[in-house]
């Protein structure tokens, strides 16, 4: 009974990580494709690809997630009184993932400025980041956020 705890966080594990990739591939054959058609620097490709590697797949949140995911399918038999704990830690590992799952599925379908205002409105810890994706946005045309949003970002930014 106790391996098949095992081989349960296994087949999750591997049906969570078989629904995850073709959606990179989809986020980021997107982007490619945008930055076809567009041509460098056109629409918002500086603050998509920043938001993309930041927020929807940050790799620190995916490489912890998938360690969490997977270390209770090693250790299940190896560390009986820890049970409860990689229990835990497995469903945590999986809600990450999940969480990661919808905000690509909500990419793909196309709110994409819900995203975008959210990473402007947060963008304070790195500098050169901050002017990169303000810089796609100033260099859109026909597509504004307004001016309250642009100096609302910048001053979050100043504080």
């Amino acid at each position: 009974m106790e391996e098949n705890w095992a081989n349960y966080f296994n087949e999750v594990n591997i049906g969570i990580i078989t629904i995850l990739l073709p959606l990179t591939i989809a986020v980021l054959s997107e982007y490619i494709s945008t930055k076809k058609s567009l041509g460098d620097g056109a629409g918002f490709q500086k603050l998509d690809l920043n938001l993309i590697l930041k927020d929807i797949f940050d790799i620190k949140l995916i490489l912890s997630s998938l360690i969490f995911i997977f270390s209770p399918s090693f250790l299940w038999l190896t560390i009986i009184p820890l049970q409860f704990f990689l229990l835990f830690l497995w469903l945590s590992g999986l809600y990450l993932l999940v969480m990661i799952i919808l905000s690509t599925v909500s990419w793909i379908k196309g709110d994409k400025f819900k995203f975008r205002i959210s990473f402007l409105s947060n963008l304070t810890k790195n500098k050169t980041d901050w002017i990169t994706s303000w810089s796609s946005v100033w260099e859109t045309e026909g597509k504004k956020f307004g001016i309250m949003g642009n100096l609302h970002c910048y001053f979050l930014w100043i504080i």
